[in-house]
């Protein structure tokens, strides 16, 4: 079943950046989290390419045990994690991205995040000629009782992450390069090489979307003063939006059990 697209509970749009908040029932999570979510955590494409480089290879039944055993490690908690993979998914299904690069495999070590952005992948346009461009995304979780709640404030908070996205070329250079050396012989090469024309005539010519991914009950001001405040000398051809996406009550405390647990999911309202 893929990710719903939710209920839209508000509108906070500032021209011309989009801002919506969407609410999701306790079925719509549950379906998500177990389903596409848990998928793209666990990576499973990932594990069996590694698996690949190993086929001509003999391994005695002891280091196959301990191939299983390092592809199958759980990490500790990390929520926020969670909400990325939420995020990502959301995007894919209803956003027409593609984010083909995984971020957990260039991690050096467990629980550490990259700089630059939370996502960075490809979006399908209208565009006659150049039908795809660049998309870079920001991620924050909370169950914050505060509107908007602390992730969205300070250096590393959402606010300045998009502000950061929107007027920093040298940033955007830098994921432009890091898709690149992805794509060389990709499967979606072609696409990079539609969204780096674009790219190249206007490096403003990207989407940037920054996600909130909250527990608490919905309300517009996560979101409005942002609106407001990214509209202001957004460049022309860019399209910022943001989201904020609300579960029920508890959930991101749970994210991490419902997703690397093979039992049944319960309520936490």
């Amino acid at each position: 079943m893929p990710v719903a697209v939710g209920t839209e509970v508000y509108n906070a749009d500032c021209p011309p950046v989009v801002a919506r908040g969407v609410s999701y029932t306790q079925t719509e999570r549950d379906a998500a989290l177990k389903g596409p979510v848990r998928d793209l955590i666990e990576d499973a494409e990932g594990k069996a390419q590694i698996k690949g480089l190993l086929d001509s290879i003999t391994l005695t039944d002891f280091q196959k045990q301990n191939l299983e055993g390092i592809l199958n490690a759980t990490p500790e908690s990390e929520d926020w994690r969670i909400g990325e993979a939420f995020a990502e998914v959301y995007l894919t299904t209803h956003k027409r991205c593609l984010f083909p690069w995984p971020v957990g495999r260039d991690e050096r070590k467990a629980r550490s995040s990259l700089p630059g952005a939370d996502l960075v992948g490809i979006q399908e346009t209208d565009h006659a000629r150049l039908p795809f461009r660049f998309a870079f995304g920001e991620v924050k979780t909370s169950s914050d009782g505060k509107y908007p709640p602390s992730v969205m404030k300070g250096r590393h908070g959402l606010k300045q992450q998009l502000e950061d996205l929107r007027n920093t070329k040298t940033l955007r250079y830098s994921l432009f390069i890091y898709l690149a050396h992805r794509a060389v012989k990709a499967p979606w090469k072609a696409k990079w090489q539609a969204a780096a024309s674009r790219f190249l005539s206007d490096d403003a010519d990207v989407v940037v979307f920054g996600v909130l991914v909250r527990d608490v009950d919905p309300h517009h001001d996560d979101l409005r003063a942002r609106a407001r405040s990214l509209a202001a000398g957004c460049p022309a051809r860019m399209h910022l939006e943001l989201m904020a996406i609300y579960m029920p009550a508890g959930s991101v405390a749970w994210f991490f059990k419902t997703c690397m647990s093979d039992e049944e999911s319960g309520d936490v309202n």
